[in-house]
């Protein structure tokens, strides 16, 4: 699904009263009452940059421009007039990158429960070896 919005005042009002975090927003630069600058640097005050990926496009393509979006916080910059095929190898790869992120998370927290209720040299053995995980407990 895809939400737009006419200006960076109504995309932050929408990010906080949505209760679920959007995939991934593409911002362009010149939009009017808040540059996109702007909105990206209040977007990252609520989300980093691996939970919500931000893709900044704009016709302004300079170097000092660029550099601008990524030090605001941006995860990408396209400049316009882009290729459509490039800009959604963009969209997926940063898509990936999110994925990635929250696998990493997710490892991280079952890697803790296991601390809280294994000796550490069972989680070695297990991690050496999964298939004694099945073996150990077939029927």
């Amino acid at each position: 699904k895809v939400t737009k919005c006419i200006d960076g005042t109504e995309a932050l009002d929408l990010l906080k009263r949505r209760s679920y975090v959007p995939d991934l927003i593409l911002l362009d630069v010149m939009m009017p009452k808040m540059s996109g600058y702007e909105v990206c640097q209040r977007v990252r005050e609520m989300h980093p940059r691996n939970q919500l990926p931000i893709i900044m496009v704009s016709a302004k393509s300079s170097a000092d421009n660029i550099v601008e979006g990524l030090e605001a916080g941006c995860n990408d910059y396209v400049s316009k007039p882009f290729n459509r095929l490039e800009l959604l190898a963009r969209i997926a790869t940063q898509l990936r990158v999110k994925d990635a992120w929250k696998t990493d998370v997710e490892n991280a927290r079952s890697t803790k429960l296991l601390q809280r209720m294994l000796p550490e040299h069972v989680i070695a053995k297990l991690k050496q070896n999964p298939a004694l995980i099945v073996e150990e407990h077939k029927e």
